[in-house]
């Protein structure tokens, strides 16, 4: 090597190692001849540990197998040029770690032959740099908000997608214009103004306005806009964010809108609503509310709970209610409120917390309760009911029967005391059965031995019962001017109603059953129609005895053949009491409850379901009357009494299933009286319940036009009934059948096939007729005669 090449070499050296880049000098094998100090801070060698290496201890393995192929492309056509076009580098660290490079080739001729200079630059940062610019491009075009720039001129100079979806021009459309052509003309100032803050280096944040839309269409906008800097801080423009606010702010006009009306619902809704500050004073209260307070409006705004209700902190409602405002929870009661008059109702209660203070729903359920409180009084009743019923069925002793009447009608009536006395052959009332408190049982033991006209019992209310045959109710005891010497009794032991009821026999009066309640005005219609059908049963159960005893007495021969059929007859009646009363106690709770729900409101998905249980819980009713109405029919005497027809008839549209469910049709009642009605009162509802209810039944409900009429005739020898409808008729062929049992001539209706039957029956045991003229598709008559027997025929 001469001077001159020395030279040169020392040269290259220091020019080299000046360099800021890496530098390697590779020669024509792929070895390393020459590093600079940057080669060592960038990978990690010691200048010694790479020189003579090959270059490939620099490239991540994957890249190695491949790269001497491009080294020797390189030394084919050598030329300056940066490595890897169109491809990412990455070099490698001495501890490992990989990091993106770029990297200039330079041919060096040397005496050795051509070598190359790498120049190697770490682009990491740059690529950091890179990534980032392109995640906030891509953020900023994927924003739903128009997102723009523009310079203070007000030139638009960027424009996202979603400026393009919020606008509706296009970036090639919009950049270049002025912004002006976004702005309404009237609000033409506002963008002075903007620009006048933005070179005071101010931001603008969340401003509502107004824009157009390249279809013209003005939308609502929220803007918020920034100065833009250059290098220098210097303000050279402006960006914007502008958010789409239309739907928002319709939705806005709607919620006010919504807000005014749900003010005015609230003013007429049926609830009552109430709200009241952290002070408990009325806010609000609706029309309904106003009506439950028994104050005017203006007399509860702006007063608190406690003036107008006072001693109210002292209630459990109370206690509820402040546990509601101050934890902030909901509640859900029912509750007796007593109003400052003394008055009483009952009310379902909703609590909520709101921002003002406390919310109050209130439904006034005073006539839900007294019907739930008549159902539970119903079915004890019942229970009552059928558990005599079942003694009759199991008892065959008679003093034991009266005396497990007596403890029923306390154990599962409820009643305080109740009592049994019966008429001795020689007309003195004896108490054969005493179920209640001490000194009530010792007054009524008062009446043993008496007879029904002496002056102890004439003018008592079991006296009255034996003259006049009837029930006699009392349903204040306690202030009753006929029993004054009992009111002592009555007060200390609670006794607030009572009822005396006749125990019969073919008629007759043979004894009273008496009941007396805790309950002022416990004994209404429907209380008293059950005691006396329980006074009837154990009225039926003693006769049942007596003619035991007549058995008893009977020949040997006669007492084999008859025995059974006084028994199967017994047990036939025994059989129909019991397993009606058994199946109405059910049937008249699941009635109650079925009323209540429909009483509460009925939504349309269970509307359905509760047509259908009302039509199959009235079927089963409708069956069980009749076979009760066959078998009083059967078993009891005829009992000569006055008719009120006109009553009866009214009764049994009022009682009909159809009649209740609203059926519209032409109804007209002629009677025409020359005198009164005496006969069966029983067998004569069960006649008219029947033909009534087949002419609502089989109508032509559809068309519109129904009707039934009713004309009677009432003179000293009989009554003439006619009952006609224009419903859908009989067939002729069918006509011969119809008051068979069982038998129904079309499949329109489902009843039992009994009424027609029962009807015939009962008109026939009262010596009367029946006939009857059908057309079919075109309506029917009833005819019937019956004797009219007044108490002065001879």
């Amino acid at each position: 090597m001469n001077k001159s090449d020395k030279h040169s070499e020392l040269t290259f050296q220091l020019i080299v190692e000046s360099a800021p880049s890496a530098m390697i000098l590779v020669n024509n094998e792929g070895k390393i001849a020459f590093t600079n100090s940057q080669v060592e801070k960038l990978f990690g060698y010691k200048r010694n540990e790479l020189i003579g290496q090959s270059m490939e201890i620099l490239i991540p393995q994957r890249y190695r197998e491949g790269h001497p192929d491009f080294r020797n492309m390189f030394f084919s056509s050598p030329q300056a040029r940066a490595m890897g076009a169109g491809r990412e580098l990455y070099a490698l660290r001495k501890d490992g770690t990989e990091f993106p490079v770029e990297i200039g080739l330079n041919p060096l001729v040397t005496v050795e032959g051509t070598w190359v200079v790498a120049a190697i630059i770490d682009i990491t940062e740059r690529k950091k740099f890179e990534e980032q610019r392109m995640l906030f491009a891509s953020i900023v075009n994927s924003s739903n908000d128009a997102i723009l720039s523009k310079t203070l001129d007000g030139i638009i100079i960027t424009w996202n997608h979603g400026a393009e979806k919020v606008f509706g021009y296009s970036s090639k459309e919009i950049i270049g214009k002025n912004i002006s052509i976004l702005i309404p003309s009237h609000l033409r100032h506002e963008e002075n103004e903007i620009i006048e803050k933005i070179a005071k280096n101010e931001s603008v944040e969340h401003y509502e306005t107004e824009r157009i839309r390249k279809d013209g269409k003005n939308i609502y906008v929220s803007l918020t806009i920034s100065p833009i800097k250059d290098s220098l801080g210097n303000i050279i423009g402006a960006s914007k964010i502008c958010r789409d606010i239309t739907e928002y702010k319709e939705a806005e006009a709607k919620l006010a809108a919504s807000q005014k009306l749900y003010r005015r619902t609230l003013d007429n809704m049926l609830e009552g609503i109430q709200i009241h500050d952290f002070d408990w004073k009325y806010i609000y209260v609706n029309d309904t509310l106003v009506k439950y307070s028994h104050y005017t409006r203006e007399e509860l705004i702006g007063q608190s709970l406690m003036e107008k209700y006072q001693g109210i902190e002292q209630t459990e409602l109370f206690k509820v209610l402040t546990r509601c405002m101050q934890e902030r929870v909901s509640e859900h009661l029912e509750t007796e409120f007593v109003f400052p008059n003394g008055s009483k109702a009952d009310f379902e209660l909703s609590i909520e917390p709101v921002p003002e203070g406390i919310f109050i729903l209130s439904i006034d359920i005073t006539r839900r309760k007294e019907a739930e409180r008549k159902i539970v009084k119903a079915n004890r009743l019942y229970n009552f009911l059928s558990n005599i019923n079942q003694s009759i069925v199991h008892i065959d002793n008679k003093q034991e029967l009266l005396n497990t009447a007596c403890n029923i009608a306390v154990d599962t009536g409820g009643f305080r005391t109740a009592w049994i006395a019966l008429l001795g052959e020689d007309g003195k009332l004896n108490m054969v059965s005493i179920r209640g408190e001490e000194l009530v049982v010792k007054e009524l033991n008062k009446f043993s031995g008496q007879d029904f006209s002496s002056p102890i019992l004439k003018n008592t209310t079991p006296g009255k019962v034996l003259r006049t045959g009837k029930y006699d109710v009392k349903n204040d005891l306690q202030n009753d001017p006929e029993i004054k010497s009992l009111k002592e009794i009555t007060i200390q032991h609670d006794l607030k109603s009572s009822i005396s009821l006749p125990i019969k026999n073919d008629g007759k009066v043979i004894g009273v059953f008496g009941l007396q309640s805790i309950v002022k005005n416990f004994f209404d219609e429907q209380e008293i129609n059950l005691l006396e059908e329980a006074t009837g049963d154990i009225s039926f159960a003693l006769k049942n005895f007596e003619k035991e005893k007549l058995r008893k007495k009977m020949d040997d021969d006669l007492m084999i053949n008859n025995v059974e059929l006084k028994k199967i007859n017994v047990e036939l009646d025994r059989f129909v009491y019991s397993i009606s009363h058994e199946l109405r106690s059910p049937l008249t709770s699941v009635m109650g409850l079925f009323n209540i729900v429909k009483h509460d409101g009925e939504n349309e998905e269970n509307k359905e379901i509760l047509n259908l249980i009302n039509r199959s819980v009235f079927k089963m009713d409708e069956t069980l009357r009749e076979i009760l109405d066959y078998s009083r029919n059967s078993r009891n005497k005829i009992n000569f009494q006055k008719i009120n027809l006109e009553k009866i008839i009214d009764d049994a549209f009022e009682n009909s299933n159809y009649y209740q469910n609203g059926f519209s049709f032409d109804k007209q009642i002629n009677i025409k009286a020359d005198t009164l009605l005496f006969s069966d009162s029983t067998r004569i509802k069960i006649i008219v319940n029947n033909l009534i209810s087949n002419a609502l039944k089989y109508s032509k409900k559809k068309y519109g036009d129904s009707f039934i009429h009713i004309n009677a005739i009432i003179n000293d020898e009989k009554l003439f009934l006619e009952i006609s409808d224009n419903g859908i008729g009989i067939k002729p062929e069918y006509l011969s059948e119809i008051y068979n049992m069982f038998y129904r001539a079309t499949t329109i209706s489902n009843g039992s096939g009994l009424g027609l039957y029962i009807a015939k029956e009962c008109v026939e045991k009262l010596g009367g007729t029946i006939q009857v003229e059908s057309e079919f598709e075109k309506g029917t008559k009833f005819k019937i005669e019956i004797p009219n027997n007044l108490p002065n025929k001879t």
